[in-house]
């Protein structure tokens, strides 16, 4: 396998692995099939209630419209079909906010090291 082959492999890997609609897929797949695991209390403190208030801000009204949408969408699915995972909903929203930020970045690094 040549540099090239890796880096165009790596790059590909990336878009796919953190991708709006993958990520909402295996992020439900995960929330839906999480098991005994959940936690017991829906109970939210004023810590809980600013992270949610910062993704709301970030990954809702200052940002894509695909993003907006796929946090919504992973948020209202969860609160409708699994209510008491609605914390760790927030949580991979957030997370992959911050991991498609990395795949871009990653993604202008590749394309600058290739050899044109």
């Amino acid at each position: 396998m040549s540099r090239l082959q890796l880096y165009e492999g790596y790059k590909h890997l990336l878009q796919r692995l953190y991708s709006y609609r993958n990520y909402r897929r295996r992020t439900m797949q995960f929330i839906l099939n999480k098991g005994s695991q959940i936690q017991a209390k829906l109970v939210a403190g004023q810590h809980d209630l600013r992270i949610f208030r910062h993704v709301l801000w970030t990954c809702m009204v200052r940002t894509s419209p695909r993003r907006a949408w796929m946090t919504f969408s992973l948020l209202l699915e969860t609160a409708l079909r699994r209510p008491r995972m609605f914390r760790d909903a927030v949580t991979f929203a957030l997370l992959h906010k911050h991991l498609y930020e990395y795949m871009r970045e990653t993604c202008k690094q590749i394309d600058g090291s290739l050899p044109s």
